[in-house]
Parts: C-alpha cells; sequence; structure tokens
C-alpha cells in the first residue's frame, strides 16, 4: 500500500540503482560462463571425434594386419601364434586409445571446475559489494 503522500503503488517505485548494476553484472557474468562454457564442450567434442577416427583407423588397420597375418600363416600353429600376438598388440592399442580418451575427459573436468570456482568466486564479490 502507497504511504500517505505517495501516490506511486510498489511497482512503480524505482529500483535501487546499485541493485541494478549488480543485477547486469551478475547477468553478464552468467551470460560469459555460459559461452565458456560452450566452449569447452565444444572441444571435447572436437577431441572425442577425433580419438574416435584415431581408434577406428587403429582397429580397421589392425584388421587388415589380422588378416593378412591370417593369410599367409602356413599350418594351424602359425595361425595361433599370429592370433596371439594380434590379440595382444589390439589389446595394448586399446588401452592406448582409452588412456587419451581419460585424458580428454580429465582435461574438460579440469576446465569445468575452474570455471565453476570461478564462478563462485566472482558471485560472492558482486554480493558483498
Amino acid at each position: 500500500m502507497a504511504a500517505k503522500g505517495d501516490n506511486k503503488t510498489e511497482g512503480e517505485k524505482k529500483m535501487d540503482p546499485k541493485m541494478t548494476e549488480k543485477m547486469t553484472e551478475i547477468t553478464k557474468s552468467a551470460f560469459d560462463s555460459m559461452i565458456k562454457l560452450q566452449k569447452i564442450n565444444d572441444e571435447a567434442l572436437q577431441k572425442l571425434a577425433k580419438r574416435q577416427m584415431e581408434t577406428a583407423n587403429s582397429c580397421m588397420q589392425a584388421g587388415v594386419k589380422h588378416f593378412k597375418a591370417m593369410g599367409d600363416s602356413k599350418d594351424v600353429k602359425d595361425a595361433s601364434a599370429s592370433q596371439a600376438s594380434l590379440t595382444a598388440e589390439m589389446g595394448e592399442l586399446l588401452m592406448a586409445h582409452a588412456s587419451a580418451t581419460m585424458e580428454v575427459f580429465n582435461s574438460s573436468k579440469d576446465e569445468l571446475s575452474q570455471l565453476m570456482e570461478n564462478n563462485i568466486k566472482r558471485f560472492l564479490d558482486v554480493s558483498k559489494g
């Protein structure tokens, strides 16, 4: 209800300029954070797509090598030895690709953690001011 002599309703009163500045700063900070988040996500997806292509390429090369080795085998013992060797090689290859993929995830996680820490710090700074 309006005070005596005050013809303005609650909705018509002006907002404190300092509050407006704080809200503008918080909104800008949130928007900047969303842009940074999008950049982190975009980079992670590009790195993961590259890892996927490298993994697929490695698997194709190993498959070709496997078929060639099996075709060159002279007997069952030779084929078994080739298959065991290629299986071990493929296991190492997949572990290397898995490790590289985890590096992408860990890097993104670190970037996201830093972004969150910075956002919290900025929000607290704006809230205090």
